[in-house]
């Protein structure tokens, strides 16, 4: 198999056609610059490409193969050669995809598996503070959290606000591999600070309620409410803008493509980067929505399910695009 000789042959063919390369390209749905790699015998086309080759030129894939046309009479020869030359093609083309899937299953299997060790170790916020924790004061004037068994892990953030004052968040979480293990990863007992050193302290998250509940306060303070707006939500929500911002430049880049360039070997590709954020950005609402109502987002959980749904999305897309493609 000679690229070279393969390659002066279907330049032969094109200009017999009368095509040129812009114009074979589109036929084939590829770039001018593919085309003009086969010419000049610098690359080769796939088996894929081979058949839509053969098409267009109205030759056989043996002929391209051998890199010229058989007489009227085949001869044993052109037999044994088009054979050799396909067998050498098909063992070149079965070692380049198998280690092309090998990297594909590999990558795949390395992203499930991160997929997998965040959900497992990622926070489970305890959302009622009764079944998480408990404020003790201390006759030497301490204030104390009390975990409860089921505790894994705990978030403290202290600050001052001209509102409340001096004021403490407590955030209690567990997760899926400490529920595996059954067995808490922090002590029981934990100091929060002093009693005159803090005004209130306010549990987040707390039920289905978005606003923090006041687990503890300092005697003589008048009750106020509060509530905060999370990293985490802010950041889903810079997903879905920007996301959506994303997705319509795509469409535009796509249209431009399809109907004013008329780039039609580049459209496929544009159309299958385009949805990536398009997707992605579903995938995100479709978690936001599943969460509604809980009043506060797990970031970890969040991510390994939006990885996931976006996968099974963009999957579903791909076999959509497929079919369509078939039906036309």
């Amino acid at each position: 198999m000679d690229a070279i000789k393969t390659g002066s042959f279907i330049k032969d063919m094109r200009k017999e056609k009368g095509f040129t390369q812009q114009q074979f390209a589109e036929r084939l749905n590829v770039s001018d610059k593919a085309v003009s790699r086969w010419e000049t015998g610098k690359g080769f086309p796939d088996i894929g490409s081979l058949m839509d080759i053969a098409e267009v030129l109205e030759v056989s894939v043996a002929e391209i193969l051998k890199g010229e046309r058989f007489g009227k009479l085949i001869t044993e020869g052109d037999v044994a050669e088009a054979s050799s030359n396909s067998l050498s093609f098909a063992r070149q083309y079965v070692k380049t995809s198998k280690i092309r899937h090998m990297l594909l299953g590999f990558m795949a299997g390395l992203i499930l598996f991160i997929v997998a060790f965040i959900y497992v170790t990622s926070p489970i916020y305890i959302r009622n503070a009764e079944s998480a924790i408990r404020i003790e004061t201390l006759s030497s004037g301490g204030v104390v959290a009390v975990m409860s068994e089921k505790t894994m892990g705990y978030d403290i953030h202290a600050f001052e606000n001209d509102e409340l004052g001096n004021t403490v968040f407590i955030t209690c979480y567990e997760t899926i591999l400490g529920r595996m293990m059954k067995k808490g990863k922090v002590p029981q007992i934990v100091l929060v600070g002093n009693e005159n050193e803090i005004d209130r302290i306010y549990y987040y998250p707390h039920g289905n309620n978005k606003s923090d509940r006041m687990i503890w306060q300092k005697e003589g303070l008048a009750n106020v409410s509060a509530s905060v707006v999370t990293l985490p939500s802010m950041t889903l929500n810079a997903w879905i803008l920007i996301g959506s911002v994303v997705s319509l430049a795509g469409v535009g880049i796509y249209l431009l493509f399809r109907f004013v360039l008329k780039k039609k070997y580049l459209t496929n590709v544009v159309l299958k980067v385009a949805a990536v954020p398009g997707m992605f950005t579903l995938a995100v609402a479709l978690s936001m929505i599943g969460n509604k109502g809980k009043g506060i987002y797990d970031p970890g959980h969040y991510l390994a399910g939006v990885v996931i749904l976006f996968a099974a999305l963009y999957a579903l897309f791909l076999m959509v695009v497929r079919y369509g493609r078939g039906k036309s």
